[in-house]
This record gives structure tokens, C-alpha cells and sequence, in this order.
């Protein structure tokens, strides 16, 4: 084998395009859109008070699934007795007694339905679906029984400015859908319910929190999650990045991601995208003069152990600035840029459950590509290749966090034909001086490279 030969196999291994996974259906597109959410902010008591909206009920034993009771009811009160036993009574009059394991408690009829959640000493809560109540270490605990849809109707508006432009309210969506179907069984381990209330998953407070603007967002959204090397990426986010975001190994360690890098939070000689956020959530956006967008979206990483910022920050720093996708949102930016831009190189796609009945996703028959992402255009290049060793290379074709890792990484001599390979390799599906088929990678696993040959 020629020197050659050698060097296009080991560029090849370098052309990561992360979608061989794609060519199977994974089980995260297929989640349920039920979930279990856990009210650790409501805390665990001897005693609850649950009212449906509408005045009719359903109690069904989740243990030994069957209806304990059904009919009218303006409030049921759950108390704990004794070594995981309870009891409750409905409209004061009726009681279940010596009951044990889970209970679900649904509104029924006509809608809007939801449940009241009411303990002492603290306010009343309002929630969409059902509440289920478990025994736990002598007190009684609430868990809600909502649609995945439903749930992010109050987490957009909670954890976003309740008055950020539509693009950033979707981007917040998907931001939070992903998170979510990453995170679902975060607390599986030791509880059952899949995640919790607070900021530890994400800030959900029912139906007190929904506004039309995060409802209409997460509608336009439904089921649309972002994925890297086909899992579903880390969306972490957070309020205001001080105007540079920094990779996940510079805020937490550990191993770095590709998607989560540091970098300026805005274009080059314009005001940062954090900036206009932070104004646009002191004035209305009719009285700012604001900086058109720019066709063409760049991020040009810093080094992983950037720290420096231009102005105080607000939370961890990595993943989507909040007020920067506020501003981008308001400059003009789609809230696929936004997620393009603060997540480079992940990739959109539907959940299962959010995609036409009438045409379903065909099963999976082996080398035949099923599913196909919708891809956010966006490219990776850091100045370093702005070497002038380099100046005379145009590349025409977006660079994945891999390719990028082996130009950083090669000796300076051999920058030059990495990227002409890595070129020439971009504009054919095959490499026929080499007799070699594009390379795929999985970070996941980045210890193995398959190599598929002809």
C-alpha cells in the first residue's frame, strides 16, 4: 500500500460524517409522550388535597390496575396512616380505607381538564393530566402523569424572558424537549417518576406558568428534538453566557463534546447576541435599532480553556445563551440558526409519536436509510485555518468536530494535504483513487472507526 493509499484511509477515518447510526431507528424516536413528572417542589406530606376542574373524577389502582372509583367529586383528601397505607376520602363523606402502592387520580368530562394540588402551608398548584399519589418514607408524594407536549407548555415560559421573539421561545422548545427525552430516566433509579419538577431536570410549575406565546412555540415544534451521532444531544442552556461561551470541559471536566465549544456569542465587529437580549428585556423591540441578520452563520471556536468573558455572566456558560438567542431572535435569526448556532453540528429530527398517522415510519430493513434529519447548516471554522500556509485551500464544504480535531491536530507540515483530502473526499461519495467508502465515526464509542469498504 502507498504512502498515499495510507494517507486517504487515515483521512477517511478523520471524514466523520456521524450518520451511519441514522441507518437505524433508535428507541429514543420512539419515547413515549407520557411522562412522570415528580413534585419535589411541593415536598413530600402526610396529607394532599387533589380537585378536579370539572368536577368528576377517576381514582384507578396503578398496583393492581383498576378503577377504585368513578363519579362525582369536588375534592378528594389523600392521608397517610400507617407503614405505607392511606386512606382517602371524597367531598368529605366517602372513604377508601387501607389502601397501599399507587393511586392515579384523573379528571374527567368535558375539558379544559386538569387537577389541583393543595397541601398545608403552602399555595396551590393547577396541572394538565393526572396526579398519581405513592407512599415514601411515612409521607405521601405527588408525581404528575402529563403528555411530553403538555409538560413543555409550562417549562418554555419558565425557564425563558416570557416576552423573548417567537424564534427563541422554539429554540427554548426544542432545547427543552431534547433535554427532556436525553434526561427521561434520570430519577428511574430511585423513584417512579422520570424526572422532577425543579431546576435539577428543569423549571415546571403547571398550568400557572403557560402564556399563549410558549404554547404557540412548542406547537410549532412538536416532537422536534436535536441529535448528535444519532442520540439526543446535551441542550444544556442558561441565562446569559457574559458574551463568550465556554466549552463543557472548561466549566465541568471530563471529556469534551463537540457541539458544546466556546466561542463568541455574536458576529465579529456587531454588538454580542447577549447584549441585545438583555436590551430587548428592558424595552420593547420597536424602540432598538438592531443589526441586520447575517445570511451566512460562522462560529469560529476558541481554544477549550477559554474562560474570558466581556461582562458578568449568568450560569454555567455553555450551550444556548438565553439572552443571546433572545437577541438573535429579535436581529431576525430562525430559531434553527439559533440552535445551530449555540448547538454547531447537531441535527433536527421528529419523534415518532409527532410524526403523520397516515405515514408511519416503514420498519427498518438493513443498508436502507430510514430516517432523514433535518440538518442545521451550519459550519465549524475556527481561525486557525486561517494559517497562510493554508490561505490558497478554499473549503467549500462544512467541517464536522472531527475533521476540525485532525487538522488541529497534524503536524503543521501536513495541515496542506489534510485539507485537500479532506476536500476531495467531500465532493465524491467515493473515494476511487482509494477504493474506500467514506468513513463513519461514533463519538459515543471513539476508540472504534468501521471502515466500509467496496
Amino acid at each position: 500500500m502507498t504512502s498515499l493509499h495510507k494517507k486517504v484511509i487515515l483521512l477517511l477515518i478523520i471524514s466523520a460524517s456521524f450518520c451511519m447510526s441514522a441507518f437505524a431507528q433508535k428507541n429514543y424516536l420512539d419515547i413515549d409522550r407520557l411522562i412522570r413528572v415528580g413534585l419535589k417542589s411541593t415536598g413530600k406530606h402526610k396529607k394532599f388535597q387533589l380537585e378536579p376542574s370539572n368536577g368528576y373524577l377517576e381514582i384507578f389502582d396503578n398496583t393492581n390496575k383498576k378503577a377504585v372509583y368513578t363519579g362525582k367529586a369536588s375534592y378528594a383528601v389523600i392521608t397517610y396512616v400507617r407503614k405505607g397505607t392511606y386512606k382517602i376520602t371524597i367531598d368529605g363523606k366517602k372513604n377508601f380505607l387501607n389502601l397501599s402502592g399507587e393511586m392515579l387520580f384523573s379528571p374527567i368530562g368535558k375539558p379544559p381538564n386538569f387537577m389541583k394540588v393543595k397541601v398545608a402551608k403552602r399555595k396551590s398548584r393547577s396541572y394538565r393530566g393526572s396526579i398519581a399519589i405513592v407512599s415514601e418514607s411515612s409521607f405521601l408524594f405527588a408525581i404528575n402523569q402529563i403528555d411530553m407536549e403538555d409538560y413543555l407548555k409550562s417549562v418554555v415560559p419558565s425557564e425563558i424572558f416570557n416576552r423573548a421573539p417567537a424564534p427563541a421561545m422554539e429554540a427554548q422548545a426544542i432545547a427543552a424537549r431534547t433535554y427532556a427525552v436525553r434526561n427521561i430516566t434520570r430519577h428511574r433509579k430511585n423513584s417512579s417518576y422520570d424526572l422532577c419538577d425543579t431546576v435539577h431536570c428543569q423549571a415546571y410549575t403547571g398550568i400557572v406558568k403557560e402564556i399563549k406565546a410558549a404554547t404557540s412555540a412548542v406547537k410549532n415544534t412538536e416532537g422536534k428534538v436535536l441529535t448528535f451521532a444519532d442520540v439526543p444531544a446535551n441542550t444544556v442552556y442558561h441565562s446569559n453566557c457574559g458574551g463568550i461561551l465556554i466549552c463543557s470541559t472548561a466549566a465541568w471536566g471530563g471529556k469534551e463534546i463537540p457541539y458544546l465549544v466556546s466561542h463568541r456569542d455574536g458576529i465579529k465587529g456587531q454588538e454580542l447576541f447577549c447584549n441585545v437580549g438583555t436590551k430587548i428585556k428592558k424595552k420593547k423591540i420597536s424602540d432598538l435599532k438592531l443589526q441586520k441578520p447575517v445570511s451566512k452563520l460562522i462560529v469560529r471556536s476558541y481554544p477549550k480553556t477559554t474562560k474570558k468573558r466581556y461582562h458578568k455572566n449568568f450560569g454555567h456558560r455553555v450551550g444556548m445563551c438565553q439572552d443571546g438567542a433572545i437577541g438573535m431572535g429579535a436581529i431576525g435569526y430562525s430559531s434553527r440558526q439559533i440552535l445551530g448556532f449555540y448547538y454547531p453540528g447537531t441535527r433536527l429530527v421528529t419523534l415518532n409519536y409527532a410524526r403523520p398517522k397516515k405515514a408511519p415510519v416503514p420498519e427498518q430493513k438493513p443498508g436502507k436509510r430510514v430516517i432523514k434529519p433535518e440538518p442545521i447548516i451550519l459550519a465549524m471554522k475556527p481561525d486557525k485555518l486561517k494559517d497562510e500556509n493554508l490561505s490558497e485551500i478554499k473549503l467549500e464544504f462544512p467541517l464536522n468536530p472531527t475533521q476540525l480535531n485532525a487538522i488541529e491536530s497534524s503536524q503543521k507540515s501536513d495541515k496542506k494535504s489534510v485539507i485537500r483530502t479532506l476536500k476531495e473526499v467531500s465532493e465524491s461519495r467515493e473515494s476511487k483513487k482509494a477504493g474506500f467508502r467514506k468513513v463513519f465515526w461514533n463519538p459515543s464509542q471513539p476508540d472504534i472507526s468501521k471502515i466500509s469498504t467496496n
